[in-house]
């Protein structure tokens, strides 16, 4: 169907309160202009004549009379006169209007309406723009993908990322990058400074990480398959024994984790770096590092550490008692003593039971049930995994043997096993925690990207985006298709009018249109690359892209460009002088 009677078919369909300014033909129009004409001429004016001349005026153009927008007596002479038009004249105004401000989108469409007309709205302002064919090869894609089913694991070290942030504008020495290391599960993230970014360097770095934490099944990087593979081959060279696999490169919905804690690694460096009016960042990447790794974390509803370790990172006697308190202490006896006797510590009980924290110190709360005779400290684990105190509590002075409340002897194999077990209980529950929470922000992920990205039914017109290297300064940046197949329930086949295109295409890399600008009968049986597609959809032709790399001044025809009638460009060498430029 041509633009005008797709355009002008939609616009009868409008829902009344989208047109309800609009004026339905010229009859009506006419009929308009006589009404006003007679309510300015009558000698004694109804209550319909004020309503009509409230809102309308009229004005002869080359003896014709034009219906517009009523001024009252306090606007100005030079007031823009503002004109009321039927739905027979809105398309040429709008096309003309989209013309002069080159294919604008619809701020700049209203813009330009407003100052001349008084009754076209929004709604179809764009619905005028949904119908150019123009504007759908132009607009952009989504920057946020689509989430087909993000990746989950329930054991530590399933999978971990790596990845390097790049500090080569702020180096510290001879430091130019971060290694971050990332285990998905628990999210904690270990970071190394790095003088390059080789293989070799980097798995040197992993195998220090890896005899602390284990090495995970799973290893991905986004730096593409070619650099994981040669990292996994270092590490073998290293540690014959290891095995690791390497993950999808550039997967959408996992490599994302990564990159968010990409950028906190960054700005927690540029802040201690602030704090401590210093430029070696290298020196501050074992704090951040514990930072970031005690910080709570919004996806597994705790720290990091303490999905790791089972319980929260304690820093010496400050943990569980008051600076002010912590400060004054000197001996070893003065620290035990405050620790189990201290009235104002409700740690401290005459059996050694471990109580729960005061709110002052901000210590988690710990039932009495947990009560050790050796004076261990250990924690609760029950459904609301309530967090640990710290082991540091322990004591020396309370190695010895102690009677329970019937005075009956408990042996020191029997309190380490339930010790063991409680803390496996701890560790079990905090990585249980950590999973709902992971899978209930995937469910969160997956609902957001369904909502935002719809199922695309079979014979939708849909746009894919032409990457820069398969097109030139001229060509559109979309082309134009239909969905000829649905394969799987989430990989498309794209047709165009030139043909159909060979690959399959996923969800995030199309876009759906609201209008039909191509049936599935009109695409040719023939295989199309986008290339082709987009080539012959251009007036200027195919992309023509041209590029040198003579290490010469190309003075000669050896010069790809000079060959083909073209000026070297900045893409051919960078600092060789040339005499093709």
């Amino acid at each position: 169907m041509d633009f005008k009677v797709k355009f002008e078919t939609d616009l009868s369909k409008l829902p009344i309160v989208s047109n309800s300014s609009m004026i339905k033909d010229n009859e009506t129009y006419l009929q308009i202009v006589s009404e006003v004409l007679e309510a300015k001429n009558a000698p004694k004016k109804t209550s319909k004549d004020y309503r009509r001349l409230n809102r309308y005026d009229v004005i002869y153009a080359n003896h014709e009379p034009k219906l517009v927008a009523a001024r009252t007596d306090s606007d100005s002479v030079d007031l823009v006169i503002k004109y009321f038009v039927h739905n027979g004249e809105v398309f040429d105004i709008l096309k003309a209007l989209h013309e002069e401000c080159g294919h604008g989108g619809i701020h700049k469409m209203e813009k330009a309406v407003q100052l001349k007309y008084a009754n076209i709205a929004r709604p179809i302002i764009s619905l005028f723009l949904n119908h150019c064919e123009t504007c759908l090869r132009k607009r952009s894609h989504p920057n946020k993908g689509v989430v087909v089913q993000p990746l989950l694991f329930k054991e530590i070290n399933a999978r971990a990322q790596v990845d390097l942030i790049d500090f080569q504008s702020s180096k510290d020495g001879d430091f130019k990058f971060v290694l971050n290391y990332q285990e998905h599960l628990s999210k904690f993230v270990c970071l190394r400074a790095l003088k390059t970014k080789t293989a070799a360097e980097v798995a040197y770095h992993l195998i220090d990480i890896f005899c602390t934490f284990g090495a995970p099944s799973v290893l991905q990087s986004d730096n593409g398959r070619e650099f994981v593979n040669s990292i996994i081959n270092e590490l073998k060279l290293m540690w014959p024994a290891l095995k690791i696999v390497h993950g999808k490169p550039r997967h959408s919905q996992s490599q994302g984790s990564v990159e968010r804690a990409n950028r906190d690694v960054g700005n927690m460096i540029r802040a201690w770096m602030s704090d401590n009016k210093t430029t070696k960042w290298h020196d501050g990447l074992r704090f951040v590092q514990f930072q970031k790794n005690n910080s709570h974390h919004r996806g597994i509803n705790q720290s990091p550490f303490e999905v790791m370790f089972g319980r929260k990172a304690a820093l010496g006697v400050g943990t569980a008692l008051p600076m002010a308190v912590a400060n004054s202490l000197q001996t070893e006896e003065e620290i035990v003593t405050a620790l189990t006797t201290s009235p104002s510590n409700p740690i401290a009980t005459s059996s050694c039971h471990v109580q729960h924290a005061c709110d002052e110190i901000n210590i988690p709360s710990v039932s009495n049930e947990i009560a050790t005779s050796s004076c261990h400290v250990q924690r609760a684990c029950d459904e609301m995994n309530i967090p640990s105190v710290s082991n540091e509590i322990a004591t020396s002075s309370c190695n010895h043997e102690l009677v329970d409340e019937n005075e009956n002897t408990v042996s020191d194999s029997e309190e380490s096993n339930e010790m063991r077990r409680k803390l496996r209980s701890c560790i079990d529950g905090n990585r249980k925690r950590a999973i709902q929470g992971l899978e209930k922000q995937a469910k969160k992920m997956k609902a957001g990207s369904e909502a935002k990205f719809g199922v695309i039914e079979r014979g939708t017109t849909v746009t894919v985006p032409v990457p820069e290297v398969d097109r030139s300064k001229c060509n559109p940046r979309n082309i134009i298709g239909v969905v000829l197949e649905v394969v799987d329930g989430q990989f498309y086949r794209i047709g165009t009018k030139d043909g159909t295109l060979p690959q399959l295409f996923s969800r995030g890399q199309i876009a759906p249109s609201t209008k039909e600008f191509l049936a599935i009968e009109n695409v040719p049986p023939e295989s199309i690359t986008i290339r082709e597609a987009n080539g012959k959809s251009s007036i200027s032709g195919g992309q023509g892209f041209q590029k040198c790399s003579c290490t010469t001044k190309c003075t000669s025809n050896k010069c790809a460009c000079r060959k083909k009638g073209v000026l070297c460009n900045s893409r051919c060498h960078s600092s060789l002088s040339c005499c093709n430029k």
